[in-house]
């Protein structure tokens, strides 16, 4: 199989398969606003595809809101995170909410805490 071919077939695999987790779980059955969180990583900015490209079991992309948590924890790469998924969104017409929630690197388990300001 050549380089493409793997790819596209990777692509289908993935799509299928984050289909059918949604479907299973029925997230998406009850229309309304989807709420996605994007960090810029690999796997957030991959979910935000799907939900926009209609691949997956939702009402419609209007309906989906993402949302960047920058906490500053690496100064400029955080603040370039924060860029790629604004310019992210802004190509892909989703509407996004950014929020500020810097996390003390002096005190404890800075990860952890990061998390819960996130939820």
């Amino acid at each position: 199989m050549k380089p493409e071919q793997t790819r596209i077939y990777f692509l289908r695999d993935c799509t299928s398969r984050v289909r059918e987790f949604c479907e299973d779980r029925d997230l998406f059955s009850g229309g309304g606003r989807v709420g996605v969180m994007v960090s810029g990583g690999q796997d957030s900015v991959a979910l935000l595809h799907l939900l926009v490209s209609g691949a997956l079991p939702i009402a419609a992309p209007a309906d989906i809101v993402a949302v960047h948590v920058n906490h500053h924890l690496r100064g400029d790469e955080s603040n370039a995170d924060q860029a790629l998924v604004e310019g992210l969104c802004r190509r892909l017409g989703v509407r996004l909410v950014v929020d500020h929630r810097p996390v003390d690197k002096t005190e404890g388990n800075v990860q952890e805490r990061a998390r819960e300001l996130r939820r």
